[in-house]
């Protein structure tokens, strides 16, 4: 079937043949001139020139008094012959009724007369006509006139350019009857297309100049179809009728004049009923200009016929180039790779009726596909050589589950296409679903729930029923909330929708953690979203927390957030409570509730925030966390929490200088002492301390450390002044001997050091006054007998616990009066393990080379009577196992504040050449001033060898390494691995592996994440005990220092 507008594009084709014929008819010298300027494409250029003109201004505004209508009614003169001819008679006779008798020669009869020889007559008019414009331009125009009446009165074919400059010259000489004659004669002479137009603008000019607007303007609005893209006539146009409204308003007359309206009946339905359906579609302007070259077909036989003829050859060629007009459609249907789809694409010319929507039988059994119809279509499908024009493509299809064969959604849509010539036109059809099935089944233990409600805030919103406990329901994908109620508790589940394939969520009410059980009140408005009716169902039940817990949570996601502070606190859920403070601005509160949930680096960074540099210091120092606490006290010029602080990390020299500064001589004093003698700092200390002891009247002591510190020089020698002064305090504090044993060694080294003869001499007068003989032999007995207090150097006070390694006393040393912790070791260990001891000897002397804040110190290793033992500080606090039992676990922060100091302390460790072996909760100490010390340095290797007795190892090997196990080569990354086992252990509270055979697990079985046992602790701390708990040392960090650098850039809260 043929598209419509096929039929509209031939009735316009004809409409324009019949008015082009028209216009041919009418105006045949406007016609050339029209074909002229379109050959020379410049149809403004014919009113361009240089010619006769009399006033070429006519878009100038004028006033006449003389605005009338003329001796003509309706059409301008230069389209109406029978005026013309009536003009020329009243003027001719109105000239020879004048007194210039001789005016009438100018306009001959062409008829009277003989003709003239042509060869005399051409001679003749071609020298009148060189006369009239050689007087023309010299400006004598009633000669010029008379000159172009001559060559008129030759009797010769004369031309519109004749007649111009006759009319021209006869308006200039003021003879305006002869000029009207010379126009309306000139407007039947021949002449080139431009000087028609010419003319026809000059004569509108004359009238112009005469003062008879009207029909100057009637002149111009002919000759304007003409040229059409002329300035010139446009202007003229505005400008007559601005003059010709000018002179209404400046020169009453009467009643007003109106321009007069030929009003033409436009009857098609004389011509045929059905062609009259088709013209009245036209415009009116339109329909006017071609009703009367119908009039003129319907009378005229030869204009019909040929008229017919040409319209039936044009018909038939726009036929013939149509049907060879073809194109092709190509239909792509989009759906889910995951669906299957089977679609029927139908393709209809024409829509008179909507086509009924196939049935889902008929769309999967489908059926032999037509030119304009294919079935059993996937993806895409394509029609071929369809004729041009706009067609309906119709789509009506399936999306079905490729496993189960189920229908998941039908399809039916229609879109418009273009057919054009020999391009392939495609069309693309979405079928993407906007919505997912889910099939949802609550299970009561072994048998469907048989009470199961569930809601979807913001998709479904009331409750839906579960037909024994299933239901499917419909949503978009993403992130979704799925309420369930099932009896007296309800559930909140999250749900995920990612595929559009039906996908299952199965609940089991008796196992799933619900958000409140025992209440069947409550279910409904849980359900509904009502949390007010849920917390007072909840409150009469007696679970007014729970209720406080979900109001917080509803308050929270209204945007409330100061109510959902309240509810939170008012659920003992400090946590989230101080967040949302924190939120709100309220820093003070905040950080309250950050430091009584334990969460101590947030209650620090509000502390801070909030400019309260102190508390937020001792926030962090809770949180072993010294750096960043040292740095906020020094902030705040807070003297005795930074000399905690630093003290506590270990930073004891700093601390001491620092106790200096601010004249706490006694607390420096008592810091310097701790300092160990292969510490780097170690000679500063002693001189530091000396000065000290010497400013409090301690002069032995200040001499004693004062010794210390030239001895450090060792093997080189102090500064003279250092043995002077030395000396002195000797001498002040009573010990003359010492003090001229130093001034006689200063005297070899130095024998012109000032005064050292003179200070010499008056300590042997001294020594000699007072009767004291000391030879140097019984001075060194002496010297031997006062290092020790009787015949025991250690005295056991009590026993401060017990181990498989032995038993651990608090004893006091007589012999540099300190109490220490004494350790001895198992009396089977001699006999049984002789190995063993070698090893205790040699790792005993090792660590006591390690000086570590984060290290207990080892004092001393030795024998008596048989039995080992190890002395080191004696240390106040309680071991993480302790502190494991009684919490079960600890928080992040705790986690990581204890495992930087653990790091440190290993770090160190490992540089000096030593690895632990054995790094576990039962080894690391925490003290009262929150810093943890690393235990047992030196009996790992020991514990290594007695590994198979079970009488002095109890329990599994909980904490080894996989190497460890198989009993290969160690290295320091041994003490990684076992540190990882002891911060899942502080994070969860278990061990990785507590059952079954331990050693195998630790070889082969892969350790469960800690964030399943604990969902809240952070991605970094999981990532990193993970990565410390590989099987591969390779695969572990490979020093303890990176790890502590890993610990630094996480965030514990």
């Amino acid at each position: 079937m043929r598209p419509t507008h096929h039929r509209q594009f031939l009735i316009a084709l004809l409409c324009a043949l019949v008015f082009l014929s028209s216009g041919v008819s009418a105006l045949p010298g406007l016609v050339e001139a029209a074909r002229a300027g379109a050959s020379d494409r410049q149809p403004v250029a014919a009113l361009q020139g240089p010619w006769r003109w009399l006033e070429p201004d006519l878009e100038s505004l004028r006033l006449t008094t003389r605005l009338s209508l003329g001796p003509w009614q309706e059409v301008a003169v230069t389209r109406d012959s029978d005026r013309r001819r009536r003009i020329i008679e009243e003027r001719g006779r109105a000239s020879r009724e004048s007194t210039r008798p001789e005016a009438d020669t100018r306009f001959p009869d062409f008829g009277a007369g003989e003709p003239r020889p042509q060869s005399k007559a051409s001679i003749l008019r071609r020298a009148a006509l060189k006369s009239a414009r050689l007087l023309e331009a010299a400006g004598e125009s009633a000669a010029a006139a008379e000159a172009y009446a001559g060559v008129v009165a030759s009797r010769e074919v004369v031309l519109i350019d004749v007649w111009h400059g006759l009319a021209a010259n006869l308006a200039r000489a003021g003879d305006s009857a002869g000029a009207e004659i010379a126009f309306m004669r000139g407007l039947d002479a021949s002449g080139r297309a431009a000087d028609q137009i010419r003319f026809r603008y000059d004569l509108a000019g004359f009238y112009a100049r005469e003062g008879r607007l009207l029909e100057s303007l009637a002149i111009v609005d002919a000759l304007a179809p003409h040229v059409p893209e002329s300035r010139v006539l446009a202007n003229a146009q505005r400008g007559l009728r601005a003059s010709i409204e000018l002179s209404e308003l400046v020169v009453p007359r009467g009643a007003e004049l109106n321009w007069p309206v030929h009003e033409v009946p436009l009857d098609w339905a004389a011509f045929d009923p059905r062609f009259a359906q088709w013209v009245e579609r036209l415009s009116p302007e339109t329909q006017l200009r071609i009703y009367p070259w119908f009039e003129r077909i319907k009378n005229d036989e030869v204009a019909r016929t040929t008229t017919i003829a040409v319209a039936v050859a044009l018909f038939l060629l726009a036929i013939f180039v149509l049907l060879r007009q073809r194109g092709d459609v190509s239909v792509a249907i989009e759906y889910p790779e995951e669906l299957r789809g089977t679609f029927s694409v139908c393709l209809r010319g024409r829509r008179r009726s909507t086509p009924a929507s196939l049935s889902e039988e008929q769309i999967r059994k489908g059926r032999a596909s037509m030119r304009n119809k294919h079935h059993m279509v996937s993806r895409e499908t394509r029609f071929q050589r369809l004729f041009t024009g706009r067609y309906h493509v119709i789509v009506d299809g399936l999306l079905i589950d490729p496993e189960t064969d189920e229908t998941l959604g039908r399809v039916h849509e229609e879109k418009i296409v273009r057919i054009r010539h020999r391009r392939t036109m495609r069309l693309e059809f979405d079928f993407h679903p906007t919505t997912s099935p889910v099939d949802i089944k609550v299970l009561w233990g072994d048998r469907s729930a048989d009470e199961a409600q569930i809601t979807v805030p913001g998709s479904i919103n009331k409750p839906r029923l579960a037909n024994k406990g299933s239901i499917r329901i419909v949503l978009p994908k993403g992130k979704h909330r799925l309420l369930i109620g099932c009896g007296d508790r309800a559930f909140d589940q999250n749900l995920e929708v990612s595929s559009f394939r039906p996908s299952l969520v199965q609940l089991d009410a008796l196992e799933s953690k619900a958000v409140f059980k025992g209440c069947p009140p409550a279910v409904v408005p849980f359900l509904m979203g009502d949390m007010l009716g849920v917390t007072k169902a909840l409150e009469r039940d007696g679970q007014s927390i729970l209720g406080f817990r979900l109001m917080a949570t509803q308050h929270r996601a209204d945007g409330d957030v100061s109510r959902a502070a309240d509810f939170f606190e008012s659920a003992g859920d400090t946590h989230a409570a101080a967040l949302l403070r924190l939120e709100l601005g309220e820093l003070d509160r905040a950080a309250a509730l950050f430091e009584e949930s334990s969460n101590w680096i947030e209650a620090a960074a509000a502390y801070r925030q909030g400019g309260q540099i102190v508390q937020a210091g001792e926030c962090y120092e809770r949180a072993f966390d010294y750096e960043r606490a040292i740095g906020c006290f020094s902030e705040a010029g807070a003297i005795d929490h930074w000399l905690t602080a630093l003290e506590r990390f270990g930073e004891v020299f700093s601390a001491a200088k620092l106790a200096l500064e601010h004249d706490q001589r006694p607390r420096a004093i008592r810091l310097l002492q701790r300092v160990e003698a292969t510490d780097e700092n170690f000679r500063e200390v002693c001189s530091l301390l000396a000065e000290a002891f010497e400013t409090e009247g301690h002069f032995d002591l200040a001499a004693g450390k004062l010794d210390e510190f030239i001895s450090t020089f060792k093997p080189d020698f102090a500064t003279a002044d250092s043995y002077s002064r030395l000396a002195e305090l000797w001498e002040n504090s009573g010990h003359l001997e010492r003090s001229l044993d130093v001034l006689e060694d200063l005297r070899r080294r130095e024998p012109t050091f000032p005064n050292i003869a003179v200070r010499i001499e008056a300590h042997r007068k001294r020594r000699s006054a007072s009767g004291h003989l000391f030879s140097s032999g019984s001075r060194a007995t002496g010297g031997d007998a006062t290092a020790f207090v009787g015949d025991v150097r250690y005295e056991i006070v009590e026993e401060v616990g017990r181990g498989g390694m032995g038993i651990v006393y608090c004893a006091r040393d007589t012999r540099l009066d300190r109490v220490v912790a004494l350790k001895r070791l198992p009396d089977s260990l001699r006999r049984n393990h002789p190995r063993a001891l070698q090893f205790f000897l040699r790792e005993a002397q090792s660590a006591a080379r390690l000086n570590h804040p984060n290290i207990v110190t080892v004092y001393d290793a030795d024998q008596e009577d048989g039995q080992f033992f190890i002395t080191m500080e004696l240390l106040e606090g309680q071991a993480l196992q302790a502190i494991l039992y009684e919490r079960g676990q600890l928080s992040p922060g705790n986690v990581v504040g204890i495992a930087r100091q653990t790091c440190r302390g290993l770090d160190y460790a490992h540089s000096q050449g030593v690895i632990h072996r054995d790094i576990k909760t039962a080894n690391l100490f925490v003290t009262t001033e929150r810093v943890v010390k690393i235990m047992d340095f030196g009996l790992a290797k020991v514990l290594e060898e007695v590994r198979g007795s079970t009488t002095l190892v109890s329990g599994t090997p909980y904490y080894m390494s996989p190497e460890q196990v198989l009993g290969e080569h160690v290295d320091h990354r041994t003490d990684l691995y076992s540190l990882g086992v002891t911060l899942f252990e502080l994070s969860t509270g278990n061990v990785p592996f507590n059952s079954g055979e331990v050693g195998y697990h630790h070889r082969h079985t892969a350790v469960q994440d800690p964030r399943e046992l604990r969902p809240d602790l952070p991605d970094s701390l999981a990532e990193l005990i993970l990565r410390l708990l590989e099987k591969d040392r390779g695969s572990r960090p490979q020093s303890a220092n990176a790890v502590l650098e890993a610990l630094f850039e996480m965030d514990p809260s």
